[in-house]
């Protein structure tokens, strides 16, 4: 990847927001991380590639990340599809410990 153009990137961004919330656009990148870690988790299980797996576990940090932002509904929504794909072993449970 060269460098960064931020043109389209900030055009893109301006339209979004202007019709979409923050809680909509965290739901949103929380479902989309979410997503990319199972995919990831998929591809490990199909490959045996340790990137796979360690990819998975940096797009499943994010997912909840977002899901956090979004709220306690959302962080537990992402959270139990991650832990029912065995994405979730050591993370803090919605509720906490």
């Amino acid at each position: 990847m060269g460098a960064l153009d931020l043109t389209a990137a900030i055009a893109k961004a301006m339209e979004e927001l202007s019709v979409k919330s923050i809680y909509v656009v965290q739901c949103e990148t929380a479902v989309t991380w979410t997503g990319r870690a199972l995919a990831a988790y998929a591809m490990y299980e199909n490959t045996g590639k340790p990137q796979w797996l360690l990819d998975a576990g940096e797009y499943a940090h994010e997912a909840l990340e977002h899901g956090a932002l979004a709220g306690p509904h959302i962080y537990e929504s992402v959270f139990r599809r991650l832990h029912d794909a065995k994405l979730g072993v050591g993370l803090v449970p919605p509720g906490g410990l």
